[in-house]
């Protein structure tokens, strides 16, 4: 009898060791996955995943590069990583060996390390665009570390306009071949029509149906310039490199007669999407070092989605367990960036090119490179932050809540303490004005900014008229990271289109939930710049 009680106990401790052993297997799985869906939930889809026994979990965010909204969702998955799973490493697609480390220390220093002061700057440049998610949680986390995955040998390759449209070009001279009498008849058809069209949208609109009826008279050509119109369609660098070489192929074989620069264009197009993809065999190899590294228990890859799919095949060969997070926001297309946008960020350079970022544009002209790479090094955004960053700080100074500073200049500053980088305020010069004198309504501080201050030959005088909203002050005191990040994706998704200057109709610019700003260089216009808020 005691035998047998003997054998059932261990029978059943030899179920919880396999039971235990099972769960130590299922590790990668249960916080890829799972770890990727509560973190994302309510801004993100979980797209594939593996188990993977090899190195921590990996969750990768695909992103459309243009959208805003995007980066704020996975902004917010980014804080609940860090939050509840203890993320501290952040890999960054665009973020090159080659290059300075990126580092923040001028920013602690503009924000005094206020938490609350480095959240509110770091959300307004997110939300105009400025920064991705992984940069905004390098300014707001001192433990967050952003990584380099990439060689810049795969990175600069350029996609230019001629190279990304030479495949339309080989397709369209491919699907001529297929015309019959009745398709001339057709098209001559559409082309009398177009004739007689003024320049319009409705004109652009019947070239685009005339252009793809030729494309849909040969199925083979109709299904690959489907696969690179259809923006919902997201091919790997990987395919689209191989739907290039069947269209060469193709026109090779049918002794198609295309121009030259044509061709030429052509094999540049291959050779951007043959760097493009062993780039992704890059990143995944150096994502693959962190999270094997000892101590790391979760890492985060910020990428552009054509490299998806050929990195979560690479990490599911080396058996490391990964899930992919897309932002709700993917193809919305509501507060995406415009073309013109993008191509600044391709420049490193600010996306905005009118109103104020004019002037800081001047001073701080862009360095041509393609791609997105991290700004936080570049002197127009440290110029841009600390401008926001001083003037918030004066109005709360001046303003409130308790403490408030002396009512007159400096307010308990001294000379130095709004030095930075590249922008220098002095104390003494801040005013305190009113739109009515009389009645002492509508308070104010205006003050001017020098920027670019430790170069005498290149440096300029800037004004600004700051209010701060109270309201907005003590809603925000009762608000956490990610509830104000969701507060500015409702911001960003209630417009209708990106503009170009950062300041609206009347020209005032939201420096912050609650900090609303004029800025200028001539001092009489910002100063009679009404704030008062609609």
């Amino acid at each position: 009898m005691c035998r047998g009680k003997s054998s059932f106990f261990l029978v059943i401790l030899l179920l919880e060791t396999m039971l235990l052993s099972f769960g130590c297997a299922r590790e990668g799985e249960k916080n890829a996955e799972s770890i990727a869906r509560t973190a994302s939930d309510g801004v993100g889809i979980v797209g594939s995943f593996s188990s993977g026994t090899k190195g921590a979990p990996i969750i990768i965010l695909e992103e459309n590069h243009a959208s805003r909204a995007g980066q704020i969702q996975h902004a917010i998955t980014l804080v609940r990583l860090h939050e509840k799973n203890g993320l501290k490493n952040i890999a960054l697609e665009g973020y090159l060996f080659e290059r300075p480390e990126i580092k923040i220390d001028w920013f602690v220093k503009a924000t005094k390390g206020e938490p609350s002061t480095r959240e509110d700057v770091a959300i307004k440049l997110l939300g105009e665009g400025e920064i991705s998610c992984a940069e905004f949680m390098k300014l707001i986390y001192d433990d967050i570390a952003l990584h380099p995955i990439e060689k810049i040998g795969e990175y600069i390759t350029e996609l230019d306009y001629d190279a990304a449209k030479s495949p339309i070009i080989h397709l369209f001279k491919i699907a001529e071949k297929s015309l019959k009498n009745e398709d001339i008849e057709k098209l001559q058809s559409l082309q009398k029509e177009i004739e007689t069209l003024p320049e319009g949208k409705e004109k652009q609109n019947k070239i685009k149906e005339m252009l793809e009826y030729i494309m849909s008279v040969d199925p083979w050509v109709q299904e690959r310039y489907k696969l690179l119109q259809d923006r919902s369609i997201v091919l790997t660098s990987e395919r689209q490199k191989g739907i290039m070489e069947e269209i060469k192929e193709k026109a090779s074989k049918l002794s198609i007669q295309i121009d030259s620069k044509d061709k030429l264009a052509l094999e540049r197009n291959i050779k951007f999407l043959a760097d493009r993809t062993k780039a992704s065999k890059t990143m995944s190899l150096n994502v693959g070092k962190i999270g094997n590294k000892k101590g790391t228990s979760i890492v985060a890859m910020v990428i552009g989605a054509a490299h998806t799919d050929t990195i979560c095949s690479l990490f599911k060969d080396s058996k490391s367990p990964y899930a992919v997070v897309r932002p709700l926001s993917f193809h919305n297309g509501k507060g995406d960036l415009i073309w013109d946008m993008v191509e600044k960020k391709y420049d490193r350079f600010s996306v905005y090119t009118e109103g104020f970022m004019e002037i800081i544009n001047s001073l701080f002209p862009p360095r041509k490179l393609k791609k997105f790479e991290p700004v936080i090094n570049e002197p127009w955004f440290q110029a841009k932050s600390e401008i926001y960053t001083y003037t918030g700080r004066f109005v709360k100074a001046v303003f409130g809540p308790p403490p408030m500073k002396p009512p007159e200049p400096p307010y308990g500053f001294a000379a130095g303490d709004f030095d930075g980088e590249w922008v220098s305020i002095d104390p003494n010069r801040v005013e305190i004005i009113y739109d009515d004198e009389n009645t002492r309504l509508n308070r104010a501080i205006f003050f001017p900014v020098t920027l670019n201050y430790k170069n005498p030959e290149n440096r300029r005088e800037i004004w600004v008229k700051a209010v701060q909203d109270t309201d907005a002050v003590l809603r925000h005191e009762r608000m956490n990271t990610e509830e104000k990040l969701m507060e500015e994706l409702k911001r960003v998704q209630s417009e209708e289109k990106t503009d170009k200057k950062v300041e609206d109709l009347y020209g005032r610019v939201q420096m912050s939930i609650n900090v609303l700003a004029a800025i200028g260089e001539n001092r009489d216009i910002v100063k009679n710049t009404s704030l008062i808020r609609d």
